[in-house]
């Protein structure tokens, strides 16, 4: 077959697809869990058709709770959700999931909220929303590079599709694990797959800039704060696009050429073959050669400051080698197109920035996370009691909490440091905090100390941070006659 033969069959197969001619299909596996981990119950006879018909074990994991009552509704808590009953009702609304996702602590722009599914979680989506168990959508989609997933959140549900997972892998975020907290004892779920809803939102100088051609729902959210380049320009990375300007002008905008800095496909150009008919525009690049592009493609590019912000393609469409999804690439962006989702979401930038951080860019001192300090950090503790037995152990209460906006702040360990009486230390890291910001510290007890010794303590936390977060305190031995 001729190379201009084999481009034209090329270019046709994806336009067949992006038309609707072609269908894809995506599976959602469920989560795998620890079977025989501490913590689980049988479900409950009263949930348990109801369980299953949803999907049981294998998509909302273990019962992690013995039923008990929730507004006078008997419930259960599975790792994915919380199974409840109204006993008063009739029909579906018998059985529910309740809505924890309402709870969540999520700082997601109110922009985002309601908006389009993404087009991967649209299968189980649909598939739950038939029997009222997904609620509605309370944030738009958010790549956490932190976990290495895509996620977006509801009322009864949270979805997630990890990074290095096959396309159409979905998997439910632990609603029920983060909820119940210290009240199970569960502990069968992977540190990479827990819930750690508190994102921290990241100004960005550019925004008044991308809100005209699109906002945050086209370019996606800040993956770094913003930093000088040594030439003269600041630069900031996006989900899906690296922006930047002189630094004596941001509002002169551009776009990184992250196509060709990630070697993605490039193709020379070649003649015009298809047209409107054929629903595709012609972009001339090189005299009378150039590229096809989908119309709908065409569209968005006007619609989001056009050529000058996209560039001129650099490939015809191809079916993207990882997902089988049609793709065209431009000369700062690429275009994805998602046949099974909502129109306003079928076109959407393929996230670009995302692998741009994790390949290329590689300063992780840039990614934004949470900046722990005396000044961000609340540490708050309790004793017990005021004073012990040399036989017995000291209970220790540690809250962690962001100082703004009194979040909790999760999955963090301690250093403990004890000082007795003759000088000597003794340490241990403590286990970490609950999603609540919650753990206990059992300092245990030295039967050699005599009434009216003082033990000393300090609580440092193992974070990163310019400087020591630590907590002091004290408490008295008193032996009893």
């Amino acid at each position: 077959m001729s190379p201009h033969r084999f481009r034209k069959l090329v270019v046709f197969i994806v336009l067949c697809a992006i038309v609707g001619l072609l269908s894809s299909c995506t599976s959602a596996a469920g989560n795998k869990f620890v079977d025989d981990a501490e913590g689980t119950y049988p479900v409950d006879a009263i949930f348990r058709e109801f369980y299953q018909d949803l999907g049981g074990k294998e998509r909302f994991g273990p019962a992690i709770s013995k039923k008990f009552d929730r507004d006078s509704h008997p419930c259960q808590y599975t790792v994915n959700a919380l199974l409840c009953h109204n006993p008063i009702a009739t029909g579906a609304d018998r059985y529910y999931l309740a809505p924890l996702g309402r709870n969540l602590i999520l700082t997601s722009d109110a922009s985002l909220q309601n908006s389009a599914i993404y087009p991967d979680f649209l299968p189980i989506y649909n598939e739950l929303n038939k029997s009222n168990a997904v609620g509605q959508v309370l944030t738009g989609v958010h790549y956490n590079y932190e976990q290495q997933r895509v996620e977006q959140y509801f009322e009864d549900i949270g979805l997630y599709h990890r990074f290095d997972d096959p396309h159409g892998i979905v998997q439910l975020l632990p609603y029920g694990a983060y909820f119940c907290g210290s009240d199970c004892s569960y502990q069968g779920i992977p540190q990479e797959n827990q819930l750690n809803p508190q994102y921290p939102d990241v100004a960005s100088p550019f925004g008044t800039s991308l809100d005209r051609l699109g906002g945050l729902q086209t370019f996606g959210r800040p993956l770094t704060h913003p930093y000088e380049t040594g030439e003269g320009t600041l630069e900031q990375v996006y989900e899906n696009v690296v922006v930047y300007a002189p630094v004596n002008d941001l509002s002169d905008l551009h776009l990184k050429p992250l196509p060709r800095l990630l070697l993605l496909p490039n193709t020379d150009p070649g003649a015009k073959i298809y047209g409107a008919e054929q629903n595709m525009v012609f972009y001339a690049t090189h005299g009378e050669l150039g590229y096809h592009v989908p119309v709908i493609f065409d569209q968005f590019i006007t619609y989001h400051g056009g050529q000058e912000i996209s560039g001129n393609p650099i490939a015809d469409p191809y079916p993207d080698p990882e997902t089988g999804i049609p793709r065209q690439c431009f000369e700062n962006y690429c275009l994805d197109y998602h046949a099974e989702a909502e129109a306003e979401y079928q076109t959407r930038m393929a996230p670009l920035g995302t692998l741009y951080l994790k390949g290329v860019q590689g300063s992780d001192a840039l990614v934004t996370r949470y900046v722990y300090s005396n000044e961000t950090v609340l540490m708050q503790s309790t004793e017990l009691k005021p004073q012990v037995s040399s036989t017995e152990e000291q209970i220790v209460n540690l809250v962690l909490t962001q100082r703004e906006g009194q979040s909790p702040i999760a999955n963090v360990e301690s250093k403990v440091t004890l000082t007795l009486p003759d000088g000597q230390e003794e340490s241990f890291i403590t286990s970490p905090t609950d999603p609540q910001g919650r753990t206990t510290i059992v300092i245990p007890a030295h039967p050699k100390l005599r009434t009216g010794d003082l033990v000393s303590y300090k609580i440092c936390l193992n974070v990163p941070s310019d400087a020591s977060i630590c907590l002091y305190d004290s408490y008295l031995i008193w032996n009893y006659e």
